[in-house]
């Protein structure tokens, strides 16, 4: 058995059926999720609302039992109940009275951007909207190219004040670094069109950034992959309220980059906590967090130590950052949100074999509740 809680998450991009192609520039690749979204359909709210929906469901379907997902206008919690109701639908009574009625939860992070003035008025109105619906929100400043420095501050403000979390793109791409370093490169050409110049007057860099990011009092930085070691003692002074979310899909993804092993253990060494996450459907060929452990676990030196750190970087440390004492663990007063990998062959009593076999087998997890329900179908 185990307890996982899942993380990070762009779900409105389910609708891909493979990955959008990683182009020699990372901001190519941008501009292409960017013209997926734009041509949705006339009702982009069905669109939308089924992308959301099948995304959950998936997840869900590979043992997922939270999701931090970011999200862009429109969005509307009743998709998510939507998608709660279509897994119940499939579950028996004695599943259903075993493990509840919530077999996944969705927490929105709203994006924030102000590349102009028309996008600042546009997001933020966006975010006061769900926080005036929504008792649990997140706030998501987008990335340097398309957030200024300023925003990211008055985000923090925002977040401190709703006990809320901050979750931004940053050091993602080489694209992104030399814009930051020189206001040079793709980034540059491609999204200089679209810029104003309030935007254009704030020049900061990758440390202006990491300082005003760390103001807050929960931190996420989605990928951080090229970080130097100023921003990196940053998040390991505040690894308790701080952690880069790393997709190891998705990383592997855009090796067009040149890149090389993601340096996961020797981050970890310096005291940088880290979460795993799938990004979304445009990077990624499945929404499964056991893949992506698994992914990295297989790029690792498999100790016994090392992959009971990666299994905890996707339950019980995420369940800690969100204070969610219910999922995450297997112990007593936790929800019984399980997941279970049957198999015919059985299971190594070593326990380090174990795991080692955990880290490569090609079975995967499923919730405990679809297979009772199969149990009491059969």
């Amino acid at each position: 058995m185990i307890g996982r809680i899942g993380f990070y998450c762009h779900l409105e991009f389910s609708d891909l059926r493979s990955p959008l192609p990683a182009s020699k520039s990372f901001a190519e690749w941008i501009g292409a999720v960017v013209k997926h979204r734009v041509q949705a359909s006339n009702d982009l709210n069905t669109q939308r609302s089924l992308a959301i929906q099948s995304g959950a469901l998936d997840a869900w379907n590979t043992g997922t039992r939270f999701i931090l997902d970011t999200v862009t206008a429109p969005w509307q919690s009743d998709w998510i109940s939507q998608a709660t109701n279509a897994i119940l639908n499939r579950l028996s009574p004695l599943a259903r009275a075993v493990c509840g009625d919530t077999p996944i939860q969705v927490v929105p992070c709203a994006e924030v951007l102000d590349i102009n003035q028309t996008r600042k008025k546009q997001t933020l109105a966006f975010y006061h909207q769900l926080r005036s619906q929504h008792s649990s929100i997140h706030l998501s400043p987008h990335s340097p190219y398309t957030t200024s420095n300023s925003l990211v501050n008055e985000a923090v403000s925002l977040a401190n004040q709703s006990d809320a979390i901050v979750s931004m793109h940053l050091a993602e791409s080489k694209d992104e670094m030399e814009w930051l370093a020189n206001r040079q490169g793709p980034f540059q050409t491609r999204l200089a069109p679209f810029r104003d110049a309030p935007f254009n007057e704030d020049r900061s860099t990758l440390a202006d950034y990491m300082q005003s990011l760390a103001k807050a009092d929960r931190l996420l930085i989605a990928h951080g992959n090229y970080l130097t070691s100023t921003e990196l003692k940053i998040l390991a002074q505040k690894s308790s309220s701080a952690a880069i979310v790393h997709c190891p899909r998705t990383y592997r993804h855009f090796e067009p980059e040149g890149r090389d092993v993601y340096p996961l253990i020797n981050r970890q060494a310096q005291g940088v906590q880290h979460f795993l996450g799938t990004d979304s459907r445009a990077s990624n060929p499945d929404l499964s967090m056991w893949r992506e452990f698994q992914s990295i676990a297989q790029q690792s030196e498999q100790t016994p130590g090392t992959i009971i750190e990666l299994l905890a970087s996707m339950t019980v440390a995420p369940a800690a950052f969100f204070r969610r004492t219910d999922v995450g663990s297997i112990e007593p007063g936790a929800s019984a949100l399980l997941n279970c990998i049957t198999n015919p062959a059985g299971w190594p009593s070593d326990p380090e074999q174990l795991l080692r076999s955990l880290a490569n087998t090609m079975l995967h997890p499923r919730p405990i509740e679809l297979q009772l329900s199969e149990i009491v179908s059969n």
